[in-house]
């Protein structure tokens, strides 16, 4: 259990970076706080038992908005990240805590931009909208989107099991920033909000598919939630992050 604690927090680290860093766009936002949480998780084509939640904490994930900036906060296991983006200042910065280590990962929308052109990174995606499959979340109709990306790491390509596999449930009637889906290989262009992403990663002995669901949404929202984390953060760009996660994940 001790390896596949180990394996999940390293590979979930670099899938979160994979959106997070990588599919904001400026635009204005709705103003308020989006709270998803993890509804199931299925290891290896069979739904997880109810203990394995016990091993993997209480993942959470809430996106905060002024209207004009995004804070995304991630919880799970033994990582916790908050990520800032201000499309004013072009300005990324993601705070992790990952197994008491703190990394700062700090960047701008066009250099990521300019990094995946030159990996050629950016066709690498598949995206396909279902609008016949609809269902109502919180109140707000949602439509089906499907998207294929590259997943995090070197020598993944859209032909191998590697790649990460979503789909999307889509409300135009919310405009949040959808960067809390994946992290900074791809962009991902929606016409609205995610309130509900399957999201299937890994292969082999290792396959999970996890369900993620939006579970409260408020209008309210205050100077300290943009408030940042204090501590010693070690600096990464999010080109050297991946790298240092790719080598945690080999070890």
């Amino acid at each position: 259990m001790k390896l596949f604690k180990y394996f999940s927090i390293c590979f979930l680290g670099l899938f979160f970076l994979s959106f997070i860093m990588n599919s904001l766009q400026a635009q204005a936002y709705t103003k308020g706080r989006l709270k998803m949480e993890v509804e199931k998780i299925i290891l290896n084509g069979e739904e997880a038992p109810v203990d394995m939640g016990a091993h993997l904490g209480d993942i959470s994930l809430q996106i905060f908005s002024d209207g004009n900036k995004q804070k995304t906060s991630m919880s799970m296991m033994m990582m916790k990240t908050e990520t800032f983006y201000d499309p004013a200042l072009d300005s990324v910065k993601m705070y992790m805590d990952l197994m008491g280590k703190k990394y700062l990962v700090a960047d701008s929308r066009s250099s990521i931009n300019q990094n995946n052109k030159q990996k050629g990174i950016e066709d690498k995606l598949e995206i396909k909208e279902m609008r016949e499959d609809t269902k109502e979340i919180l109140g707000y109709k949602c439509y089906r989107v499907d998207v294929k990306m590259k997943a995090p790491g070197e020598g993944a390509s859209l032909e191998v099991d590697a790649d990460l596999d979503l789909k999307l449930y889509v409300t135009e009637q919310l405009k949040f920033d959808a960067s809390y889906i994946t992290n900074g290989k791809q962009s991902i262009n929606l016409k609205g909000t995610p309130l509900e992403y399957n999201m299937k990663m890994g292969s082999g002995n290792f396959a999970m598919e996890m369900i993620m669901v939006a579970k409260e949404f408020s209008k309210e929202i205050s100077e300290k939630d943009f408030e940042v984390p204090q501590g010693n953060y070690k600096i990464y760009t999010s080109e050297t992050f991946q790298k240092e996660m790719s080598q945690m994940k080999g070890r």
